[in-house]
């Protein structure tokens, strides 16, 4: 009886639909809908996105690559563009911070995250029938993409300073016996916090941008007027050029730091 008052108090006396309606219809286009299950693993639009995601990364990178291998050099615009990137994000980033006998072996991770991370993004600027979202809005996928970024600290970690070591390497040489046991816990926590911000930087970049657009939509529906029509529309096409420029910002900031990340594990001394 409560909720059916709620949802006629939300509808109101004409049987109008409510402000908070349109918006929560709006915004549950950034949650996860399950198509189906796989035992007990669900496949959500989120999931096709990603999958989506990796099956034009490996189109698009499988012909430059097999040209390369080949001796020849990617021909048009779209490979030329496709190789600058590469370039840059293994020059640029990978290189310049891990150096070149270092980065080499590295390479090929960080630029799936930058290319994995950049794709996804846009495609949830798509308005696909269904599908759409972005899965980089959820907490589930921007957190197992920090959890590969972990996971190689961890590795690379005990590689470089054995199980025990890595963890006494994480408090710096010369500080005092009786601040160790402090500085032991502050750095514990920041090795696990730094993933955790890599999550947080991601999610809330994705979502803010999908909530503002979503918003801006909304108040074509609240106020019914053809005048906040065309101001909306204005607004919507700047932000939508902001948040492709945001997508890419969030691809490159987010390999970038992992690379930092994981560079302090491989090399701690530095």
């Amino acid at each position: 009886m409560i909720s059916e008052g709620a949802t006629a108090a939300e509808h109101g006396a004409d049987g109008a639909v409510s402000p908070s309606e349109i918006f929560g219809g709006l915004f549950g286009h950034l949650m996860p809908t399950e198509f189906f299950r796989i035992g007990p693993f669900p496949i959500t639009n989120h999931t096709v996105l990603i999958l989506l995601a990796s099956l034009i990364i490996l189109m698009l990178y499988k012909s430059l690559a097999t040209a390369i291998d080949g001796g020849k050099v990617g021909k048009g615009p779209l490979a030329n563009m496709l190789e600058a990137l590469v370039v840059f994000v293994r020059d640029e980033l990978v290189y310049d911070t891990m150096g070149k006998e270092t980065g080499r072996k590295f390479a090929p991770l960080f630029l799936t995250q930058f290319f994995f991370i950049w794709v996804i993004n846009l495609l949830g600027m798509l308005p696909l029938v269904k599908i759409g979202g972005t899965a980089t809005a959820s907490l589930n996928c921007a957190a197992a993409m920090a959890t590969t970024t972990l996971a190689f600290m961890v590795v690379c970690a005990m590689r470089e300073s054995g199980p025990i070591g890595m963890w006494k390497a994480l408090v710096p040489h010369g500080v005092p016996g009786w601040m160790w046991p402090l500085m032991f816990v502050v750095e514990v926590m920041g090795f696990f916090i730094k993933p955790i911000a890599l999550v947080i930087r991601l999610f809330a970049n994705m979502t803010g941008g999908h909530l503002v657009l979503l918003s801006m939509f909304g108040l074509i529906y609240i106020f019914q007027s053809w005048a906040v029509m065309g101001g909306v529309y204005l607004m919507v096409v700047f932000v939508a050029c902001l948040e492709m420029l945001v997508a890419f910002l969030q691809a490159f900031i987010f390999t970038y730091l992992s690379i930092m990340f994981i560079q302090s594990c491989v090399h701690p001394d530095h």
